[in-house]
């Protein structure tokens, strides 16, 4: 058997800014797309139903039992501002595989704003489950509730970190320079 020797290839970036001028994309870039594209994708298909359901709702003029009379259009409201996030979350993930320089800033908004509505979210889910009747759908709002919240919280916060690590910004911002701007 001949052994191979350990050779770096000659395109290969040596430094972070190389990746401005070389075909090279980090190994990163792929999978956090697709994860993108996938994340995005699923909150598509559960935000056309909720809002669907809730403009089924809204059109029969009778508040559903046991929520306030402002629960729908809350819903309605958030469900269109999450479907503008979804659509921002999987256009970063389409120019992230594309190494696209825009793929960062639209992350970061987009966690961003996933975070506020998040906050948004548990404050009417507090107020939905104080009015509640009986202990135990309060307690099943809170407990529910919160393992929705901390698991939609998951994904937000690591865009964050992951995008502004020193690293992947100094990778992202070669892009620039190399003349890719979208």
């Amino acid at each position: 058997m001949t052994q191979v020797p350990d050779v770096q290839p000659a395109d290969a970036p040596a430094s972070a800014s190389d990746y401005g001028t070389s075909r090279l994309r980090p190994g990163w870039a792929m999978p956090f797309g697709i994860i993108s594209i996938c994340y995005a994708a699923f909150g598509l298909l559960v935000r056309a139903i909720t809002l669907a359901g809730n403009i089924f709702i809204l059109s029969t003029g009778k508040p559903v039992v046991g929520f306030p009379p402002w629960y729908n259009a809350y819903e309605t409201i958030l469900g269109v501002g999450l479907l503008v996030l979804v659509g921002v979350l999987a256009a970063a993930g389409i120019q992230l595989i594309r190494w696209r320089p825009v793929a960062r800033p639209l992350h970061l908004v987009w966690a961003v704003a996933m975070l506020v509505s998040l906050l948004v979210c548990g404050c009417a889910l507090a107020a939905v489950a104080s009015g509640q009747a009986g202990a135990a759908a309060r307690a099943g709002m809170v407990i529910g509730g919160g393992i929705m919240l901390v698991l939609r919280v998951a994904y937000p916060v690591l865009v964050l970190i992951w995008f502004l690590r020193g690293k992947v910004r100094e990778q992202m911002e070669a892009l620039k320079g190399a003349g890719q701007a979208f």
